[in-house]
């Protein structure tokens, strides 16, 4: 039982919060660990020093380097870094992690800390999750006036249901940085126009999953995919008459280019000598 969906029982009265902070002083004076070598609720620090310590080796960095305000996508992390992060993270803690997270409430260093901590801490409860629902209930209580508030676990407990969500670490732009994004979302919409119109078209039946993994909110313009025409050899042609060099070859698929004359041919050959 997360602390989320404590709050979420005390605001729906199914128990009091005097039930709630019974589950807390229970868990605290229990000590159950999180599993073996996994740091309890209250080693806070241990989680701290080893995400930390995770980005220094896996996006080589300097400790000093690292911000816990900063995302990981300005560490200079991409998709396969992320990947491996999440593999550690699964393989140290027990916790999945899903890629979209890393555009949201993971988005920087201290949000993968607190999320960490937030699920060892949930795992600490849960034995006294089924307790608690076959309690009578008890008069309902402000939850700071409990007397079990004042225990260490408690308070930050408490903090944590009560203060709001807490969104991404927005990074402060400068003049400059503003007006290069301004001048790089107009130049792109207007060489990409009829991309922007399909993908606007499709907005209700289409999820651009890939895209949405690292969305940020100054880009958000020109998150849409560009929608490609025709494509010979190495470059690609999108709908508006742009040209790219395909430096992907459709990860591996295109090896020999696009529309590559032998295999061309041997396609038309096996098509009209039938197909079953």
């Amino acid at each position: 039982m997360s602390p989320n969906e404590i709050l979420q029982a005390l605001r729906q009265k199914k128990i009091s919060a005097e039930q709630a902070f019974r589950l807390i002083k229970a868990a605290e004076t229990a000590g159950t660990p999180a599993g073996p070598g996994i740091p309890t609720a209250d080693d806070a620090q241990a989680v701290r020093d080893w995400v930390y310590a995770s980005c220094e080796q896996g996006f080589r960095l300097p400790r000093e380097q690292i911000a816990g305000s900063a995302s990981f996508i300005d560490l200079g992390a991409n998709s396969l870094l992320l990947q491996e992060l999440i593999r550690k993270v699964e393989a140290r803690f027990g916790l999945l992690i899903r890629p979209h997270q890393f555009s949201t409430a993971l988005a920087t260093v201290d949000g993968l800390v607190a999320f960490i901590q937030d699920q060892i801490q949930a795992r600490q409860l849960e034995p006294f999750a089924e307790r608690s629902r076959s309690e009578p209930p008890l008069a309902s209580t402000p939850l700071a006036s409990t007397p079990l508030a004042s225990t260490p676990l408690s308070q930050r407990v408490l903090a944590r249901l009560t203060a709001p969500s807490p969104s991404p670490a927005a990074q402060a732009l400068s003049g400059p940085q503003r007006q290069f994004i301004e001048r790089l979302i107009a130049e792109f919409v207007a060489a990409t126009p009829g991309s922007k119109r399909l993908a606007e078209q499709a907005g209700t039946a289409f999820s651009d999953q890939r895209s949405g993994w690292f969305f940020t909110p100054e880009l958000k313009e020109i998150h849409y995919p560009i929608v490609f025409a025709q494509a010979s050899g190495a470059y690609v042609t999108d709908i508006d008459g742009n040209e790219y060099l395909d430096l992907s070859g459709d990860f591996g698929v295109n090896l020999f280019g696009h529309g590559d004359g032998e295999i061309q041919a041997a396609l038309i050959g096996q098509i009209q000598a039938g197909l079953s």
